[in-house]
């Protein structure tokens, strides 16, 4: 991978993937490292989004997106559908996503502020 802005690497449940944000000059945005093909995909594209984690089964990504004067919403995105995305929070909400129950239903919230 190319020098860049690398923040929040997130390590696929299976271990073959990184989910991370790149950022350039006044965006950010969510990418997948495959590790083992050794390939880079981008899954947003607006310019602001941060903090992925992984779904349990691998087949999601929950992140924290800002939009619209800085209204932040935590999303969740679909590797396979590059633009489908659920609002899983309301506009305003300063949390980012941590880490997902094992069955995939409740995601473990918390202040944007302390995450790393």
């Amino acid at each position: 991978m190319s020098p860049n802005m690398y923040q929040f690497p997130r390590i696929s449940p299976d271990g073959t993937k990184v989910a991370l944000s790149i950022a350039g000059e006044n965006a950010v945005d969510i990418w997948i490292r495959d590790l083992v093909r050794k390939t880079l995909t981008r899954l947003t594209f607006d310019g602001s989004e941060m903090v992925p984690v992984w779904s349990q089964d691998g087949k999601r990504v929950a992140f924290y997106s800002w939009h619209d004067n800085k209204q932040a919403n935590l999303l969740e995105g679909s590797r396979r559908h590059r633009r489908g995305r659920t609002a899983l929070l309301g506009k305003e909400t300063m949390v980012a996503p941590y880490c997902w129950s094992k069955d995939g239903n409740t995601l473990l919230m918390g202040n944007l502020l302390a995450t790393a």
